[in-house]
């Protein structure tokens, strides 16, 4: 997560690599487990001998480099729609304008042209 958050916008986002993730996740979790080994009032030297800690480690390695894996692919994938998506937009063409229409002259309206449909004309009034 800390990794989306520090992310800039408009550059490409550096995903860690399997050592640092696991790494990370092992801290995290051998800390969580002396946590836990403090409030049922045991010593912090008995986190090293349990097995579970010992297999939760060796499992932390085995989702960093899962996780690595996936993000790897998801990129791959989306790079890939967002390539195929930029060629197609790309290639649309662009709305042709009527024949008779000249998009960079100014247009000039007469008066006497406007839809005769507006509010009604009521004497004395227009004059103020």
């Amino acid at each position: 997560m800390a990794w989306l958050v520090a992310g800039r916008v408009g550059q490409e986002l550096r995903l860690p690599t399997v050592p640092v993730l696991a790494m990370v996740q092992i801290i995290a979790f051998v800390g969580q487990e002396v946590v836990e080994q403090l409030a049922a009032g045991g010593a912090v030297a008995d986190v090293v001998v349990t097995p579970a800690v010992r297999w939760g480690v060796l499992a932390q390695v085995l989702v960093a480099a899962g996780l690595v894996w996936l993000t790897h692919g998801a990129r791959r994938v989306v790079k890939t729609i967002g390539s195929i998506l930029h060629r197609v937009v790309a290639a649309q063409p662009e709305p042709a304008l009527p024949g008779n229409v000249n998009p960079s002259a100014k247009t000039v309206t007469a008066l006497s042209s406007l839809s005769r449909r507006g509010p009604p004309f009521v004497p004395g009034i227009a004059n103020r």
